[in-house]
């Protein structure tokens, strides 16, 4: 199945919360969803199995992914010990992109994944061009030289007082670089707002 390319405001809309989709625009006034009021029209009703497709669909849009990659990444999660959901949320939140992302060098999960297509980054001091790779606890991300005279680069580290570095994260300041300082946990999970119950539910049908 193939990526959305549609309007990304307006999958916000479908369901009525920020999924930062468009990068620094997403915390600003200029977000559809900080202007409109909710509405009072009722929702038509939804099936059992469409609260479970909608909730899926949310985790592939939030990490721009396939559904070929969702269901190979839900695979190894299954055999891992512990909560088939939380697992897979969380090997999801360990990619590279999304690490990258999280850690204020890019204004977005698109641009992160570009700046690793075009061999920008490195893992452990090794130039890795692969935006999927699953990161673990004591992993360092850094830029190349040239990575970190990019405007975009820059342009997104001026606006890391909107996007706060998580506490699994830490970036070191001046060097353009940051590690992963520990485990992933329940709380950390819960903050993508994703019902991890309905996507295990989904994938055992």
């Amino acid at each position: 199945m193939a990526k959305y390319t549609g309007s990304k405001c307006k999958i916000c809309r479908r369901y009525s919360l920020r999924l930062y989709l468009k990068g620094d625009k997403c915390y600003s006034d200029k977000c559809p969803l900080a202007k409109e009021k909710p509405s009072a029209k009722l929702r038509r009703q939804i099936s059992e199995y469409g609260r479970h497709l909608l909730e899926k669909q949310k985790v592939k849009f939030i990490f721009n992914i396939t559904e070929r990659q969702m269901r190979k990444t839900f695979k190894t999660a299954s055999r891992k010990k512990g909560l088939k959901g939380e697992n897979f949320l969380k090997m999801l939140m360990m990619r590279l992109d999304h690490v990258l992302y999280k850690l204020g060098f890019a204004s977005s999960l698109m641009q992160a994944r570009q700046i690793i297509n075009h061999r920008f980054v490195k893992v452990n001091g090794r130039i890795c061009n692969i935006p999927s790779r699953i990161l673990s606890v004591g992993d360092e991300i850094s830029l190349t030289e040239k990575a970190k005279k990019l405007k975009a680069v820059q342009e997104a580290l001026q606006h890391t007082d909107i996007r706060p570095v998580p506490d699994w994260l830490r970036r070191k300041n001046g060097e353009f670089s940051g590690e992963i300082v520990r485990e992933l946990n329940s709380d950390d999970v819960l903050q993508l707002g994703v019902d991890s119950r309905l996507i295990v539910e989904f994938y055992s049908r």
